[in-house]
């Protein structure tokens, strides 16, 4: 159904863009001072027409929601494009959808840090922990940069951009992995802001599962860049995770088996492959209910 999705979320990306502009024009004379920037994804007259708009939102407790949603709804149509192999327009969708995260994220930081006098670290953290303990969306965006960082790196491999998608990954994995451990307190010993008020909005499994992915993602990526020892210790890493967290009947147990079996298949480790295939297989059916296209292959 990615065809009708597609039409769909540029529908609701542009009834967003209506309100923006409605509110910016109600909101144009009062007095502002925005950063120097533009959204991706416009041009010419409509880039001139939101481009104040989208600050005064980023600026605004009220409004900026608004920002997320855009953000999510490019990063679902970026999706939908992937799916459908369009990879150069599933990334202009996934930079879109990272500016409008960011820009709202930046706003909070330079607003609250201005109001202090001095500009180091701490002062940071302190504004990073007031926007954690007033926004309950903060986690929301952290877990969306994740997911925009791993997407992206996904459609740049296809690209064959295997570099910038390494770079990508790491990223994403690096985001991920901070927002696990800010889940669980792990940094306050540290000073590090943490999520543990406002857990309710983010769980432990949707972060160890997308941790778990962005490591099989890595192997995947390992394995067409000729790094078969570093492909293992990536889907190894992430059937570790998996098989913690979730059990041995994981269906993304399976995948990452599958794919494991794929890469012992050709390093000629074809007792170890066998092993793989036959235990992925075992789990499929487990949830396949009936034969299925991925039951047959394996």
């Amino acid at each position: 159904q990615y065809d009708r999705a597609i039409p769909a979320y540029y529908a609701g990306l542009g009834a967003i863009l209506s309100r923006v502009r409605r509110w910016g024009l109600n909101q144009r004379d009062e007095g502002f001072v925005g950063m120097d920037t533009s959204a991706p994804g416009t041009s010419g007259e409509t880039s001139n027409i939101f481009h104040e708009y989208f600050q005064r939102i980023a600026y605004s407790m009220d409004m900026n929601i608004l920002l997320l949603a855009m953000s999510s709804i490019l990063l679902r149509a970026g999706n939908s494009h992937f799916h459908r192999s369009h990879w150069e327009v599933a990334c202009q969708d996934y930079v879109s959808a990272e500016f409008y995260r960011s820009l709202r994220f930046s706003a909070f930081l330079l607003r609250e840090t201005g109001r202090q006098k001095s500009r180091d670290d701490g002062d940071r953290k302190v504004a990073l922990n007031n926007f954690i303990n007033h926004d309950a969306w903060y986690e929301v965006s952290a877990v969306l940069e994740g997911l925009i960082s791993n997407n992206m790196a996904s459609a740049k491999s296809n690209r064959h951009m295997y570099e910038e998608a390494r770079a990508e990954y790491t990223e994403a994995l690096r985001i991920k992995q901070s927002a696990l451990q800010a889940l669980h307190g792990d940094n306050s010993e540290e000073g590090q802001p943490t999520l543990s008020s406002l857990s309710t909005h983010v769980k432990d499994d949707d972060l160890v599962s997308d941790i778990a992915t962005t490591l099989h993602n890595i192997g995947l990526l390992r394995s067409k860049c000729g790094e078969p020892k570093k492909a293992e210790k990536a889907f190894t890493q992430s059937l570790s995770l998996r098989v913690k967290k979730f059990g041995l009947d994981d269906p993304g147990v399976s995948t990452t088996l599958r794919a494991l079996g794929d890469l012992y298949f050709n390093e000629k480790r074809y007792d170890d492959s066998f092993r793989s295939y036959k235990e992925s297989l075992r789990i499929c059916k487990l949830h396949c209910g009936i034969p299925d296209l991925n039951a047959a292959e394996l």
